[in-house]
């Protein structure tokens, strides 16, 4: 009896352990088979890696944007006209700013051109620019690193195989691959093709407290909290200037908002030592706090009478509204 109820046991767990990973691997099944093909636009993606969300950046839709973030990984796609090709402008101005060469690729006999290069923060840029007898469609991706899955996942995914539908919805209506799409806005630009918008830093956070955020870019006080590295101190640090982290003009175009934490060295000496960043932000964002933090002015930490060197966190808080 006991062999029996034991090969029963056997049994009923080996078919909970089946399903479980039957259940498993379709749900694997379902998220990898996301496709992306707007009625709107002439390309589709057969699996794509990410929610990619819609916006018109035009009053008659002719300037379109689909745009997703995972895992710190940033997904474009811009589709222009061939008239007022705008988004693709900013792009091109983007890439005048890197020695980079194309190379040269096909998609269903679709020609392409394809860039790849990283910035002075680590992050990977991936561009590739097509130019159809309709419109001109840039597909990006900005990543930390080199081989990022998800990436090569989206790239390999493009196809060109298709027509537009007349009389679907425009972009700014669609709900693509689970996403909900964002209401239309319109952006004017300015004479370098450049949305207009303002952005703010700021919350300057120091110690293991948190630091009050100031009104302007950069702007916050010091925060609570104890020393990270000594104790007993007896006269902290004191800050007397605080530089702005400022927005770039490409980061408000790529729509990148965030935080980016830097360690930063307050020697005895009075001057700012190492400053490393914890956490990035692409487009120039890392590089405007590594900036900020280097310009920070202090009266060292006293301890019985004597200066010493304190590491503390900086943070800075960059929002675009």
């Amino acid at each position: 009896m006991k062999k029996i109820c034991a090969a029963l046991s056997v049994i009923i767990f080996s078919s909970v352990l089946m399903l479980a990973q039957q259940q498993t691997k379709d749900r694997k099944s379902e998220s990898g088979n996301n496709a992306f093909a707007p009625p709107s636009e002439e390309f589709s993606i057969v699996s794509s890696p990410v929610t990619l969300v819609a916006r018109s950046l035009s009053s008659d839709n002719a300037s379109r944007r689909y745009r997703g973030t995972a895992d710190q990984t940033y997904f474009y796609i811009i589709s222009d006209s061939l008239k007022a090709p705008a988004q693709y402008t900013v792009v091109s101005d983007f890439l005048k700013n890197f020695q980079t060469s194309a190379t040269d690729v096909f998609i269903n006999n679709t020609a392409g051109e394809k860039f790849a290069f990283a910035d002075a923060d680590g992050f990977v840029h991936k561009i590739l620019i097509v130019k159809t007898k309709k419109r001109i469609y840039v597909f990006q991706t900005v990543s930390l690193t080199e081989n990022d899955a998800d990436a090569e996942r989206f790239f390999a995914g493009i196809q060109f195989d298709r027509e537009t539908q007349a009389g679907q919805p425009n972009a700014a209506e669609e709900k693509n691959g689970g996403g909900t799409a964002a209401d239309v806005k319109n952006s004017q630009t300015d004479n370098n093709g450049i949305g207009h918008g303002t952005g703010r830093s700021s919350g300057n956070g120091f110690g293991s407290g948190s630091g009050n955020g100031g009104n302007n870019n950069g702007g916050g006080g010091q925060g609570t909290g104890g020393d990270l590295t000594n104790t007993g101190q007896t006269t902290p640090l004191s800050l007397s200037a605080k530089p702005r982290a400022n927005y770039t003009d490409f980061a408000r175009f790529y729509e990148i908002s965030g935080l980016v934490r830097v360690r930063v060295t307050f020697s005895a000496t009075g001057e700012i030592g190492a400053v490393t960043p914890l956490t990035k932000l692409p487009f120039g964002l890392t590089s405007q706090a590594l900036e900020a933090a280097r310009g920070i002015r202090f009266a060292p930490a006293m301890k019985n009478g004597q200066p010493y060197s304190v590491v503390k966190m900086v943070e800075y808080h960059f929002t675009i509204y």
